[in-house]
């Protein structure tokens, strides 16, 4: 049996993480601006925060749930199982059977072999064939793992009509940095041609887009808003077709401020080492996994904001054993002191749900408020 560490007992400073719940909401009337016919289903996994949820709730988004766990997690925070897509395509057999049995209608699957399993244990599911979009341009390419080819949609839509489950639409998604006008308008226009397809093979329940999630929000995604319209204005586009997506990072990208103490300082080999209570086991797992990039010029030596900079470049590891657990590099920092605090904005999209407390190190506490700065002025300066 594997023994877990008990808490430590030691009284520390630990790190803060400020979410702006106003960020969110922000965020939510901002798609639904750019986006008003598309009902985002929020990406638990993504930060799955009580408090998110049942503000996202409350504001009418729906809810992608890759497992049993969140769906459990959705259900608890009052969300209709009607609001929730079960959107994994793979998925355990036993979490199938607890969906269907909190009443959790609509999944999704990419292959004939899932449809077959969804049908034998969840007889009566409503799902969306997730089929391969173009996403060359993503920053991480989803047809490596997702999506059925083109090649086996027309005979996984056949076998479906003697199956005990209704096709009910289809999904894709691009992933992050894969959105411009022309990939999206393609992929749409696509994924509408396969509605139809199913509609005209005896699929006549199917009339959901599904556009998956990874927008971003830069200048292209008023382009990208404006293709989706276009293609819906198109000549054939069927007039009852629901449109739905999965966004994630649009709701929770820079929602969140971390702020992180100096535990230690050194020179060594003619560079400025900064460690922190904060690392790639913790908040910076992102950095490991390539999802994200710290920015050297957006950290802030809070108190030291316009302190001269030191000649020789910084680096900023985190706390734990692994020579792996870096921050940032080739940062030009002022002398940093143990008791010194590093910020980070715009952060929140797949940190707090990713970190752990490898080596023992704790996780920080969440604060919530609006006015990062404020919560910033407060914090005390750990001198021991």
């Amino acid at each position: 049996m594997t023994e877990v560490l008990p808490k430590s007992p030691v009284e520390e400073q630990l790190p803060v993480y400020i979410v702006s719940l106003k960020k969110v909401a922000d965020q939510y009337k901002r798609w639904m601006s750019l986006f008003p016919t598309m009902r985002p289903f929020f990406a638990i996994k993504c930060f799955p925060d009580q408090r998110i949820l049942t503000m996202m709730r409350d504001l009418g988004a729906g809810f992608d749930c890759a497992s049993a766990g969140e769906i459990d997690l959705a259900l608890s925070l009052g969300i209709q199982p009607s609001s929730i897509v079960f959107a994994n395509t793979l998925k355990s057999p036993y979490h199938i059977k607890h969906a269907m049995d909190v009443g959790v209608h609509l999944m999704a699957s990419d292959s004939l072999e899932e449809m077959e399993k969804i049908a034998r244990i969840y007889p009566g599911a409503g799902v969306l064939l997730r089929i391969v979009a173009c996403d060359k341009e993503g920053k991480y390419q989803f047809s490596s793992k997702f999506g059925a080819d083109e090649d086996i949609v027309e005979p996984i839509l056949r076998r479906c009509l003697s199956l005990p489950i209704s096709i009910e639409g289809v999904s894709f998604h691009l992933g992050p940095g894969g959105c411009n006008y022309q990939t999206f308008s393609e992929a749409v226009r696509h994924a509408i041609g396969i509605v139809k397809l199913a509609r005209g093979m005896g699929h006549t329940q199917a009339k959901i887009l599904d556009v998956g999630g990874g927008m971003v929000d830069n200048d292209s995604i008023n382009e990208v808003a404006r293709g989706f319209a276009d293609v819906l204005a198109e000549p054939g586009c069927p007039p009852d077709l629901v449109c739905m997506s999965e966004p994630g990072r649009w709701f929770c990208s820079g929602c969140l401020t971390l702020a992180a103490p100096v535990i230690a300082t050194r020179f060594r080999r003619g560079r400025h080492s900064i460690h922190i209570a904060e690392g790639a086991y913790g908040m910076f797992s992102n950095i490991v996994w390539k999802k994200h990039e710290i920015d050297p010029a957006a950290v802030v030596p809070l108190g030291k904001e316009t302190a001269p900079r030191l000649p020789e470049p910084a680096d900023v590891w985190g706390p734990s054993c692994d020579s792996l657990d870096w921050v940032c590099k080739d940062i030009a920092l002022p002398r940093m002191a143990v008791g010194d605090w590093l910020v980070f904005p715009d952060m929140g999209h797949y940190s707090y749900v990713a970190a752990t407390e490898f080596n023992g190190f704790r996780r920080g506490r969440i604060v919530y408020a609006d006015d990062a700065q404020a919560v910033l002025r407060a914090l005390p300066r750990a001198d021991l």
